[in-house]
Parts: structure tokens; C-alpha cells; sequence
């Protein structure tokens, strides 16, 4: 007899399940169009264009938050730059942007599909997919690609927990350097990878992991060659209040990046789309009912969906010494839980280590580790799923509210208008010459 026979049967039918994945593809769609090109879309679109136009293969990524440099490698030019040279539009790199996000998607459903069972594919649906932390990411900016990266650490180091994986091993490493390119909150899974390797949890194919790290090299290369250039002026001024400790130091820049981690799993959005969504583009009288009636909903839920990701976060936590000392594991469910534990500590240690204050996008890179501990809340307390899955109105009732803020949020909030034309805006910033010849240094 297999798992699956053995587990509780699903509690939502299929046709709900793709409802939400079209509904979450459609408001990405919004959040891509009504984007707003600020300072890190700019620098995107300047490496693309070199690259499209010019064949300029702009050797380093965007600027680090609070100046402390660019991010080396040149992928940040390849995934923005090689889609843009069969569409000069910064629509073509998000078509990519949407292609790797629903990779990830299939990857991290069917990898908690095969753990716990098809019942839990609703949550994952509501938390992950159609949440507003990730909906309003399906957009031109550098953090966008790490759902991707996140989701194929996880699912390597899944498929490397009992075997040596040259694949797995491969791709593992691959994600890493290139959230190395992308972001810099790399070091997390960099982190993870090492506790991962040092506890058991993951067994590497050392000559996979070569091969990978050749090619990390290989994409480093003309940074480093940039950075030992000859002397010339600087174009970056580092953070005079930036050092390493900081978070731990001042003990607020950690306490509010370990508070990410527990709204991730929760409604309770970043405050650009939560606080910062306008209603003055309706008539009125219509914006005021309409902020009253949406401040009321999005406060109810948000207050809801953060103490159950508190509690689900508490009951993971009271396992997590023995979770961490694990080295063997009854079935995968253990080895995840471990997982999700390490996560949390390298959460921890990047954060209290950080020299700046954490935003919320500093940990995307573990938005999709973030929702683990949700999904073993949920199948721990199966009567609990059982209720809200058979009860049609409260499903209902959370989709709806949750598409209104993301509906919202897209119209009008800090960084995104409808008014806007995103094809236009590149238009005009290409006609003014800010995507024009690439900076002349890399070095901080």
C-alpha cells in the first residue's frame, strides 16, 4: 500500500486548486504591468540593454542596500539582457521572471504534495502562491529570482538527504552562486548548506560540486577582473553606520528581521501594499467606504493569519533541539522539519550579523522555507484542515479579501499605478539617456 493511500483524502476539488493558480498568475500579471521603474528596475534594464543592443556584458549586478558595493557576476546581465534581445521590452525579462516562478511552483507543490499528502495543497495554494508577498514579486527586481533559487535548494537538498545526487548536488550549488549574482542574501542558503551538510541532512557528489563551482567562477570572473582594473573613481559610498553585528548589537534590526519570518506565513503583507495602497483614483465618497471596508477586512485577517503563523512557528520551535541534533530520520517529514529548523537558524545568524537593518526583501531568498512551518501546523491539527477546507465560504471569504489587497495594492500604491505604461516608461528613460554606457567601476 502506498503513503498516499494511507494519508487523509483531499478536501478541495481540482478545479478550486487551478482556480487559485490562474487567480494568483492574473494578479502577478497586474503587479508586472502596473510596475513603477525606480532605482533597481533602472539598473536592470541598463545591464539588458548593454547586453541587447550592444552585446556589453555589464560584469557586475546591482548595488548592494546601503552601499556597500554591486553584487558580482554577470547573470543579473543574462537574465535581464538575453530576453530582451528577442523583445527590446521590459516585459520580455518578467515573461522569464513568470516562467522560473511557476517552476518553482510545480517543484515546492509536489515536493509538500509527496510529504503530506494532496490535502495540503490548499494551503500551499493560499500562502504561497496567491499570497501578496508573492504575487506582488512577479515583477522586474532583482529579489524576484530568489523564489526560484530558494525552491531549487530545497528541493535538491530533499532528493540529496539519503543518496549522493550528482544532479541534485549540481543544481544545489548552482543556486547558490547564482543567488550569489542576484542578491545578497545568499549567504543564507550558503549558511543552510553548511549546517545541512554538517548535521547529515545532505549527502554531496563532490565532483558535481566541482563542476558547479567551476562554472560559479567562470560567471565571476570579469567582476574580478574589473575589480583589480586600474585605479578610478568611485561610484559608491559605503554606509557610514553600516558594520558586521549590527543587527545583534542594537538587537531592533533582529528582532524585525526574524519578525519577516513569521509574517511570510501570514497575511499581514509589507507595508508598501498593506498601508500604502490609495483609493484616489475611485470617486469620493466610493474611496472612503472602500478604504473603511478594506482597512476592516485586511487588519482582521492579517491579526489572524499572524497568530496561527505564531503558533505553528512555537510548535516547530519547541521541537527544534531535537530537530537540530537529529542525524537519522524516520521518514521525511523529520528530515523537513529539520530543514525548516536550520533555516530558521541561519535566519537568525544572517540577520543578527547583518550591517544593516532588514527590510522585507532581504529575506525573500526564504519565503518559500518560510510557509514549512505553516504546512506542518496545518497537518498536525487535521480536524482543523478539515474544517476550513469543507467550509466553502471561509475558502471563499479568504481568496476574496486576499485579491482585493492584491487588486488594490496594484492599482495604486507606492511603488505601482495604473496610470502607468511600464513599455513607456522604458521608452522615456531610454529616450533620456539613463540606460545608457555602463558604469566605469565596480569597486565600493
Amino acid at each position: 500500500m502506498t503513503d498516499d493511500k494511507l494519508r487523509p483524502p483531499a478536501y478541495v476539488s481540482n478545479f478550486y486548486l487551478w482556480s487559485i493558480v490562474v487567480l494568483g498568475s492574473v494578479f502577478g500579471c497586474l503587479f508586472a504591468c502596473t510596475q513603477d521603474l525606480r532605482y533597481d528596475e533602472i539598473q536592470l534594464l541598463h545591464k539588458g540593454t548593454q547586453l541587447a543592443r550592444h552585446l556589453n556584458l555589464v560584469p557586475f549586478g546591482n548595488v548592494v542596500t546601503g552601499g556597500l558595493g554591486h553584487s558580482p557576476g554577470i547573470l543579473t546581465s543574462l537574465l535581464v539582457g538575453i530576453p530582451m534581445m528577442v523583445v527590446m521590452s521590459p516585459i520580455s525579462p518578467v515573461v522569464l521572471v513568470f516562467i522560473l516562478h511557476f517552476i518553482s511552483l510545480y517543484l515546492y507543490a509536489n515536493l509538500t504534495r509527496e510529504i503530506f499528502g494532496r490535502r495540503i495543497l490548499i494551503i500551499v495554494l493560499l500562502f504561497y502562491w496567491l499570497s501578496v508577498w508573492h504575487t506582488s514579486k512577479m515583477i522586474l527586481w532583482n529579489p524576484s529570482y530568489l523564489f526560484f533559487l530558494s525552491t531549487i535548494h530545497l528541493w535538491s537538498s530533499y532528493h540529496s538527504r539519503s543518496r549522493k545526487s550528482a544532479w541534485h548536488t549540481f543544481s544545489l550549488t548552482l543556486a547558490i552562486g547564482a543567488a550569489l549574482q542576484v542578491h545578497s542574501s545568499w549567504v543564507i542558503l550558503a549558511l543552510l548548506s553548511t549546517f545541512l551538510y554538517w548535521r547529515g541532512l545532505i549527502r554531496i557528489h563532490w565532483p558535481a560540486f566541482i563542476a558547479a563551482c567551476l562554472i560559479i567562477l567562470a560567471m565571476l570572473i570579469p567582476y574580478f577582473i574589473d575589480l583589480f582594473a586600474p585605479s578610478k573613481p568611485d561610484t559608491i559610498i559605503i554606509a557610514s553606520d553600516a558594520f558586521i553585528g549590527r543587527g545583534l548589537i542594537y538587537g531592533y534590526p533582529l528582532m524585525k528581521g526574524l519578525f519577516y519570518w513569521i509574517r511570510y506565513a501570514s497575511t499581514y503583507f509589507s507595508s508598501d501594499i498593506f498601508t500604502g495602497t490609495t483609493y484616489g483614483w475611485m470617486p469620493g465618497w466610493l474611496a472612503s467606504l472602500v478604504s473603511i471596508l478594506m482597512g476592516s477586512l485586511k487588519w482582521v485577517l492579517a491579526m489572524v493569519t499572524l497568530v496561527v503563523s505564531c503558533w505553528a512557528n512555537f510548535e516547530l520551535l519547541k521541537k527544534a533541539k531535537q530537530s537540530l541534533k537529529r542525524r537519522e530520520f524516520n521518514d521525511s517529514k523529520d528530515w523537513l522539519q529539520s530543514y525548516a529548523c536550520w533555516t530558521f537558524v541561519s535566519v537568525f545568524i544572517a540577520v543578527a550579523a547583518s550591517p544593516i537593518t532588514t527590510s522585507y526583501w532581504h529575506l525573500l531568498i526564504v519565503f518559500p522555507q518560510a510557509i514549512l512551518p505553516l504546512l506542518f501546523f496545518w497537518d498536525r491539527h487535521e480536524a482543523l484542515l478539515q474544517l476550513v477546507s469543507r467550509s466553502k465560504p471561509i475558502l471563499t471569504g479568504f481568496v476574496v479579501v486576499v485579491s482585493l489587497i492584491s487588486f488594490f495594492g496594484a492599482m495604486s500604491s507606492v511603488r505601482h499605478d495604473y496610470k502607468i505604461d511600464v513599455h513607456s516608461e522604458f521608452l522615456r528613460l531610454d529616450k533620456e539617456g539613463r540606460l545608457g554606457p555602463p558604469p566605469t567601476s565596480n569597486r565600493p
